[in-house]
């Protein structure tokens, strides 16, 4: 019997995926030297967990039990951050308990807490219009001195995308909207 080709033919067993472009599929974890040289740049300690099963605030709440200190909690789908992060990257004021990033939809984009606690979170619905202000009244109800970030857009819809597009042209977050509106518009006659 003939040996397979390697390639396009069948991959010998325990041999990772291929995929086009040369990549493997299996995900190298991140480089620690790199994490640490990452860490050191922006003076702050970069992890990461293995997530939780259940609802948002169930998993936020879970992440919240996990930690025993100060954590800043920042939403993916808010790219424009820019100096509205600045405050959090500082060392946390002794006046400050908790940060609070509010969203235009009522929401949050960042949540930071001196002494994380699940209960802060668990129970509040979350991608609501009142998520934000239930979660600023827990947080004051617990006694914290919450100190407000700017407010600013998270991306849920396509309006949310053409507005931070718009706001921070130069990123690549609206290079690629700019690409997805091209190739979806119908091609000229």
């Amino acid at each position: 019997m003939r040996p397979q080709p390697r390639g396009r033919g069948r991959r010998r067993r325990g041999e990772p995926r291929r995929h086009p472009g040369g990549s493997r599929g299996v995900r190298k974890p991140p480089d620690p030297v790199q994490r640490r040289r990452a860490s050191a740049a922006i003076g702050v300690g970069l992890g990461a967990l293995a997530p939780a099963r259940g609802t948002l605030d169930e998993r936020l709440a879970a992440l919240l039990d996990r930690l025993d200190e100060p954590m800043v909690l920042v939403g993916m789908d808010t790219p424009q951050l820019g100096p509205a992060i600045r405050p959090v990257l500082r060392p946390w004021p002794d006046d400050v308990d908790a940060w609070f990033g509010p969203a235009l939809d009522g929401g949050f984009w960042a949540l930071g807490v001196r002494r994380p606690d699940g209960s802060l979170v668990r129970g509040i619905p979350m991608s609501r219009n009142d998520t934000g202000e239930r979660t600023v009244g827990r947080l004051r109800s617990a006694g914290l001195r919450v100190r407000p970030l700017p407010t600013l857009s998270d991306i849920d819809g396509i309006a949310d995308l053409v507005a931070v597009a718009r706001a921070i042209p130069a990123s690549r977050t609206a290079a690629a909207f700019a690409a997805a509106a091209r190739s979806a518009a119908p091609a000229a006659s």
